[in-house]
């Protein structure tokens, strides 16, 4: 198995479809998704098994409401694949995402893969954020100083982690925080990881406007302090 895809979800009925969907079709097939349902009130779960009866590389994991850290830490623990990638349940990838991102990591010994995201609101594009195609050797100041100041740095989407790293490293987002817990774990994973990459491929299509996306506030936040620390 060569990713695990991990969609935490809470009360995702409107947009979960469209998600699932585009990863339905993508070119690169040697993937599983583990669907976390971190308590849903609403029809989600019911959904889920509709969409996903005919898929046997989906599984479907129910747990009480436990927040977004404890739905990944789920993921993780239950996935099998040599990267890891994190997609939002109101969010969805271009048809070529897991193509381009896992044929970047392969190309040379690459720990890590960065790249940028295309916002939009009732499905009308927004702005695009747009990394540089570089590679950097995190020992090396010049370079260190460079990645960390790139745009989407500490968001969790739109990129694959080894898995190897976060279980040797023992990894996990942390439980006792819902604000930032993306930027901690993704602070830590980079202080693990030797060669990394940004492309400037965008694949990503990040909602803006969805009410119960688990990313909405720490991703909010981390744009106004990323467009600040950039100018």
């Amino acid at each position: 198995m060569t990713v695990s895809i991990i969609i935490p979800v809470y009360n995702g009925e409107k947009y979960i479809k469209q998600c699932l969907e585009s990863i339905f079709v993508q070119t690169f097939t040697d993937f599983e998704v583990i669907i976390i349902d971190d308590g849903s009130t609403d029809g989600t779960f019911v959904l889920l098994e509709e969409l996903c009866a005919k898929n046997s590389n989906i599984s479907i994991v129910r747990q009480e409401n436990k927040g977004v850290s404890y739905a990944r830490n789920k993921g993780i623990k239950y996935a099998r694949g040599e990267y890891l990638c994190f997609i939002d349940s109101d969010d969805y990838i271009e048809f070529d995402f897991l193509e381009k991102l896992v044929g970047a990591m392969k190309e040379g010994d690459c720990d890590w893969i960065l790249s940028g995201i295309q916002d939009f609101k009732s499905e009308k594009k927004l702005k695009k954020i747009i990394l540089p195609k570089k590679e950097y050797v995190l020992s090396k100041e010049t370079d260190c100083l460079q990645f960390f100041n790139l745009l989407l740095l500490t968001a969790p989407f739109a990129k694959l982690y080894r898995r190897d790293i976060i279980i040797n490293s023992n990894l996990l987002f942390n439980e006792k925080i819902s604000y930032a817990e993306d930027r901690e774990f993704n602070t830590y994973y980079a202080q693990n990881v030797q060669n990394v990459k940004s492309i400037s491929y965008i694949g990503y299509y990040y909602r803006t406007d969805s009410i119960n996306s688990l990313s909405t506030v720490s991703y909010t936040h981390l744009r106004a302090h990323e467009t600040k620390a950039n100018l």
